[in-house]
């Protein structure tokens, strides 16, 4: 199979619920509103089964789930469920964390924020997140931009995610 622009697609690496649209030169925005949560640790335990017993691994944060689903949510109903960038395409990601300003937050400015959670780990659970909508894998990303600030008196806390291919 060929893409729009004579390129050869691998339809054997790709996941069968995957569709790609080719378009090399879009570029998007969205607004995902909540509070962003970060993709923390794993944590691994065995349970038995009829099989015998099996390694199960999940994460640390059970509001991880939820924030990479909501994610997902908004960027399909922004592009659809199609890929918008296949593997061979590198992605540029700009992502700003808007994060819930406190009780004890200054009332007439914003202050950095420079506490938990982690930047890298608010981004890497928007890079799992993306896979499969944005690009077909999370390892395509080539250029991440991440940034994280205090809502403004009146902000909806969220996450603005720009994408764009890296050329």
């Amino acid at each position: 199979m060929t893409d729009l622009f004579g390129g050869f697609i691998d339809d054997a690496r790709l996941p069968a619920q995957m569709e790609i649209v080719h378009l090399p030169e879009a570029s998007g925005h969205c607004f995902v509103r909540g509070v962003p949560v970060p993709q923390g640790s794993k944590r691994g335990f065995v349970v038995d089964g009829p099989a015998g017993p099996r390694a199960v691994v999940v994460d640390a944060n059970s509001k991880t789930r939820p924030w990479r689903a909501d994610i997902h949510a908004a960027v399909t109903a922004q592009v659809g469920s199609a890929v918008l960038y296949p593997e061979d395409v590198p992605v540029a990601l700009d992502l700003l964390f808007v994060m819930p300003r406190r009780a004890a937050e200054p009332k007439r400015r914003v202050t950095p924020h420079v506490r938990k959670p982690d930047l890298d780990k608010l981004a890497r659970a928007v890079l799992d997140a993306l896979a499969g909508v944005v690009y077909a894998r999370d390892q395509q990303v080539t250029d991440l931009r991440a940034r994280k600030r205090t809502a403004r008196i009146g902000e909806q806390p969220g996450l603005h995610i720009s994408w764009r291919p890296d050329r």
